[in-house]
C-alpha cells in the first residue's frame, strides 16, 4: 500500500501514508499530514509554527466489503499572525 492508494481509492491528498493494520474485519490506514498543506485554521495564513500533534480517526467508504478507517496524525499549530493556537486545516477532497 502507499500514499497513492489513499488518493486514488478515497481522493485524499496531503496525507503521507505510514502503515496499514487490520483490526477484526476492518482495515485501518495510518498516516500523517504533509507540511506543504498546513495553514492557520482561522486566517489561512501560512506563517505558522508547529506545537505538537493529535491523532484523529476518520471513517472511510468500504473497500472490498471491509470497513476502512484512517488514523491521521494532525499537527497543532501556532499562528504568528493572530497569536493563537489551533489544529491545522485538512486538505481532503
Amino acid at each position: 500500500m502507499s500514499t497513492s492508494v489513499l488518493y486514488h481509492a478515497f481522493q485524499i491528498s496531503g496525507v503521507k501514508y505510514k502503515s496499514t493494520s487490520y483490526e477484526g474485519s476492518a482495515v485501518v490506514f495510518h498516516g500523517e499530514t504533509t507540511a506543504e498543506y498546513h495553514d492557520c485554521p482561522h486566517c489561512h495564513s501560512r506563517d505558522i509554527a508547529f506545537k505538537g500533534q493529535k491523532e484523529r480517526q476518520f471513517h472511510l467508504p468500504p473497500m472490498g466489503g471491509k470497513e476502512c478507517f484512517l488514523n491521521l496524525q494532525i499537527r497543532r499549530v501556532f499562528c504568528t499572525s493572530l497569536k493563537s493556537h489551533g489544529i491545522a486545516s485538512l486538505a481532503m477532497a
